[in-house]
């Protein structure tokens, strides 16, 4: 069965693609009655409150990807030192923030624009490990950013549990990717990015496409139109989406 995501980073009104938080809170209210119940999210999606609205449904079995980012902008493809990024106060203060805020512990935790190039990353993931150990939430993995054409090290994927990762015809980095994985779950996100144009036969090649690689499909929505629409879609070809 494939598992498709609701991708909620567009639903921050300051994108411009809804008006208001209560247009947000509507949407996932709406996708919730639906039957979609899966959702991408992060703890900086507008300032959190996404998380919080995802909250609302504590009591509900739905499975939610959330990430920590860097503690201020940055370039991945720049050298850091990835404790700094990442100190471990600040670890703390948004895992204890996501938990709260989602009412849940059995969610996914994602390092936000994962980079090897990094020093000390395998410091910053072992940090982040004590507290998936410690119960605050179930799985833990790295989101690799658009564009990136470096390795995972081995010894971070002996720690995870999850890979996010683009793909479409500009990001195509699981393809050579996928078998240093030890078949960890992999998550596609941006899989109608960089098309021209999306209708009904492209969203079906793009599922195709991406199902032979992973059963964990992301799709960005932010009017009620495109949900009905690719639960129409996924439901003709038999995919599930809780």
């Amino acid at each position: 069965m494939i598992d498709l995501y609701f991708g909620t980073w567009k639903l921050d009104p300051s994108y411009g693609k809804v008006k208001d938080i209560t247009e947000t809170e509507r949407m996932i209210d709406f996708s919730v009655e639906k039957g979609l119940l899966a959702f991408d999210t992060a703890s900086v999606y507008c300032k959190g409150e996404i998380e919080k609205i995802l909250g609302k449904y504590s009591n509900m079995n739905l499975n939610v990807i959330t990430k920590i980012p860097a503690n201020t902008k940055l370039k991945w493809s720049e050298k850091h030192d990835a404790c700094q990024l990442y100190p471990s106060e600040w670890i703390r203060e948004i895992i204890m923030k996501s938990t709260e805020n989602l009412g849940r512990n059995d969610y996914t935790l994602l390092l936000h624009n994962y980079s090897s190039i990094w020093n000390n990353i395998d410091e910053v993931i072992d940090d982040i490990l004590t507290y998936k150990k410690q119960g605050y939430f179930d799985k833990l993995g790295v989101s690799i950013p658009n564009g990136y054409s470096g390795k995972i090290t081995e010894e971070v994927v002996k720690k995870i549990d999850v890979v996010e990762a683009p793909f479409n015809p500009q990001n195509h980095w699981i393809d050579g990717n996928l078998s240093r994985l030890n078949n960890k779950e992999v998550v596609l996100r941006s899989v109608l990015s960089n098309y021209n144009k999306i209708d009904d036969m492209k969203i079906k090649k793009v599922l195709d496409r991406s199902t032979k690689i992973s059963n964990h499909i992301i799709i960005g929505m932010t009017k009620r139109n495109q949900i009905m629409q690719n639960l129409e879609i996924i439901n003709s070809k038999g995919i599930n989406y809780e």
